[in-house]
């Protein structure tokens, strides 16, 4: 059945300028569009701070950081269960916003940087050369 969702995350440290960025360069890295809402499955439109939409995941799903600075994930499954699960699970982990850090130390440390990054089953792969 379908319904809209906000889960709670125990990912903290965050800020909205940091999640909007992690969020925005793992969707470039896998191909996703960025999107900051969707419609539920009632049409009503539901906002957050910033969300991907991708192949196999036309709703959506969205993030935000609540007033604890810890990820918030927005969003309604239902017709897209494998996708969303997949990137729920990466958020709720924190390989999104751990490998926008990574990659952003990486670049501060060397003047060129190349990175790489898949979406492996519900893992990030990350290459940096």
């Amino acid at each position: 059945m379908s319904h809209f969702t906000v889960w709670k995350t125990n990912i903290g440290g965050l800020n909205k300028q940091l999640l909007v960025n992690a969020v925005t360069f793992f969707a470039k890295q896998i191909g996703a569009e960025v999107i900051t809402s969707t419609k539920a499955f009632d049409r009503s439109m539901q906002r957050f701070d910033v969300g991907i939409k991708m192949e196999g995941m036309p709703n959506g799903i969205g993030f935000s950081v609540d007033a604890d600075g810890k990820a918030q994930i927005h969003g309604d499954s239902w017709g897209q269960e494998e996708q969303f699960d997949k990137i729920r699970s990466m958020m709720e982990s924190g390989q999104i916003t751990n490998s926008y850090r990574i990659a952003c130390n990486a670049s501060n440390n060397r003047k060129t940087v190349r990175m790489q990054v898949q979406m492996e089953q519900k893992q990030i792969l990350m290459e940096v050369c």
